[in-house]
């Protein structure tokens, strides 16, 4: 079992910025603005299980070149190491300097260069459009400190001239002294040498060769391979594609060149690679049985089952799931010896909920969202834990009919912290993946509020609303990311 050792300098940057006494200058990111990098790296090892599947479990390293980060880092035992940088592309003042990118193919890679060009472009992209959206600020001690949030160009072949160069399935002597302090990696993000102290740091992306990781099954594989036609026996015709699994690892790669460390249940989990290779594995495998599964493409996003960066003070939508929380399987004997019966997931959960608010029983299949509205006094570019959240309008539909009810937002009563930095900037300061609960009230159609706690980003799931004086501990509402 590992055991995390969390150093003073990281525990302390949780706390709140002091603004009033102006120790800190926060500079809100915009296109003109720069950014530096959290360095990442991935290892895996291999573990044996039935059919001699490949199963990876992952190691992670963020370094500069085998150098500490100056401000800080966490540590654990066994194979795993995380050393913790500053983000990379920065200045201290605005600037409107983009991003030159470049890559590299080994000749087993066959991404082709259009694909790897555009999906370079929109794995940047995607990040400084999160950076936007919610409202994201870097701080710094002394000076404001920005992001880059463009792309100056991506081309093939690199020169010194540019900032951040991408290894695909080849490795250059420059960046073997770091590859070397790693087991077995499916691929790396790092400074160059020379440039971790600095703002404008250059630093490289890097994947594996194919077969580097499991020589036996060609792991990994670039692209994955499946069939490219259509497939036959689908009652709609779906095109497969071939390069998912390539733009998760870009994408998780890209979330380090931006400061990120590993958060679960999004794209910078600690287990994303270990399905990417199982994707891999299997896709292989069916092509060798000559098996075409229908197989839809990802929306590859960086929040999928839960939030990176969540924030209670802006706009948000919710879609409601209709089946949630345990209840006894009808019938059923308790378990020998222990007292305690079957349970299944209750089908008509939030139909339940739907007669309560409505108060009326629904015709037909229930369906539900929630969005909340952007909190009135919402502060711009403040940290999320320094908001409160906006109201909510719970939109619940049966055969067509719509029906709105208004649910309160109050005072916060409770928040999760992850120890995990986040746009990780000058001297430790930086924001961290959160969860919120709100106390709230329900305002049905018919009969009086009910008071509720409302949950973002609380457990595993993204959005949950638990009724209070009804003695049950259980979710009222349950709703995924839209």
């Amino acid at each position: 079992m590992m055991q995390k050792v969390i150093p003073k300098s990281i525990k302390t940057s949780f706390k709140p910025l002091d603004f009033k006494e102006g120790k800190f200058m926060f500079s809100k990111p915009d296109s003109n603005y720069m950014l530096r990098v959290n360095s990442g790296e991935l290892m895996l090892s291999r573990l044996s299980l039935s059919f001699m599947l490949l199963v990876s479990s992952l190691s992670i390293a963020s370094v500069a070149f085998g150098k500490p980060a100056p401000h800080g880092g966490e540590t654990s035992g066994g194979s795993d190491q995380v050393v913790l940088s500053e983000i990379l592309f920065a200045t201290k003042t605005p600037t409107t300097q983009g991003v030159k990118i470049c890559y590299e193919k080994g000749p087993a890679f066959k991404v082709s260069d259009s694909d790897v060009e555009s999906i370079l472009k929109w794995a940047f992209q995607s990040w400084a459009d999160y950076i936007v959206a919610k409202d994201v600020s870097y701080a710094a001690s002394s000076d404001s400190e920005g992001a880059s949030l463009k792309v100056a160009g991506v081309k093939k072949g690199c020169s010194d001239g540019d900032d951040l160069h991408v290894f695909l399935g080849i490795t250059p002597d420059s960046i073997k002294p770091t590859l070397k302090k790693m087991i077995r990696p499916l691929a790396a993000t790092a400074a160059f040498s020379g440039y971790e102290k600095s703002y404008w740091q250059k630093g490289f992306i890097w994947l594996a060769p194919e077969g580097a990781i499991d020589s036996k099954s060609h792991l990994p594989i670039w692209p994955t391979p499946v069939n490219t036609r259509a497939c036959d026996t689908c009652a709609v015709k779906v095109q497969y594609t071939v390069n998912d699994q390539f733009k998760k690892v870009i994408l998780h790669e890209m979330g380090h060149v931006f400061g990120n460390n590993h958060v679960d249940r999004t794209i910078m989990s600690t287990d994303l690679y270990t399905w990417v290779l199982l994707d891999m594995k299997e896709a292989q495998e069916n092509v060798w049985q000559g098996i075409t599964p229908p197989i839809m493409p990802e929306n590859v996003v960086i929040d999928s089952d839960a939030e990176l960066l969540a924030n209670p003070g802006l706009s948000k939508k919710y879609v409601l799931r209709t089946q949630y929380n345990d209840i006894p399987v009808p019938g059923a004997t308790p378990f020998p010896g222990e007292g305690v019966s079957p349970t299944e997931i209750n089908s008509h959960a939030l139909a339940d909920a739907f007669q309560l608010l409505v108060g009326i029983k629904p015709q037909g299949e229930v369906q539900g969202s929630v969005t909340r509205q952007k909190c009135p006094n919402y502060k711009e570019g403040r940290r999320a834990d320094d908001q409160n959240s906006g109201d909510l309008q719970l939109t619940l539909t049966d055969s067509g009919k719509q029906y709105n009810i208004q649910i309160s937002v109050k005072n916060k009563v409770s928040q999760h912290e992850d120890s995990a930095p986040l746009f990780n900037g000058q001297y430790g300061n930086h924001h961290h993946s959160l969860g919120f609960a709100f106390f709230g009230m329900i305002h049905p159609l018919v009969g009086k509020p009910i008071p509720v706690i409302v949950n973002y980003n609380m457990g595993l799931v993204p959005f949950s609303v638990v009724r209070l004086g009804n003695g049950k501990e259980e979710s009222f509402l349950t709703g995924n990311l839209q």
